[in-house]
This record gives C-alpha cells, structure tokens and sequence, in this order.
C-alpha cells in the first residue's frame, strides 16, 4: 500500500516592526539571516514582533521575533523553512 502523503497546513504570517531604519528589503533580508544563523538575534533597537497561526479560524498567535521563532521551531522541524519562504516572496 502506497504511501499517504502528509497533509500541509497553510500558515498565516505577518511580521511588524518599530525602530528600525533601513529599507523593507534589508530588513528583511537581516531576519533571513538570523534565521540561516539559527539564532534569531536581532539588532537590540528593533521591535519585531511575529503574528502567525497554523490553521485557518485558528487564533493568531504573537510575540517578539526571537521568542516566537525558537518556541514554533522546537514544536515543528519545518518552521524556520515555512517562515524563510514567506519572507523570500517578500522581497
């Protein structure tokens, strides 16, 4: 019996920020780059916070960039990955 391909959830994000001065592109490329470092760190003047949710009616969930990124990633292997995307097709 074949194998059942497993279902994908699509995943709803918004990323806002305060303090920061440079370009939408650079920034955006600065969160891709704390995401391929694995560290999430960003520059301590910028407040960005993510808003996000995983199923459709499902409540949006939010908080500081940092945090949110290393909670959903060790709930879910794929994240750092879905969130990568989102964040390239932005730019």
């Amino acid at each position: 019996m074949p194998r059942r391909k497993e279902k994908t959830r699509r995943l709803w994000l918004n990323v806002t920020q305060k303090g920061v001065k440079v370009t939408r592109r650079e920034f955006i490329k600065r969160l891709l780059r704390s995401i391929d470092d694995g560290t999430y760190q960003l520059p301590p003047e910028w407040k960005v916070t993510l808003h996000w949710r995983n199923t459709k009616h499902g409540k949006m969930k939010r908080g500081p960039w940092e945090q949110e990124m290393r909670d959903s990633r060790q709930s879910s292997p794929g994240w750092d990955y879905a969130v990568a995307t989102y964040l390239r097709r932005k730019l």
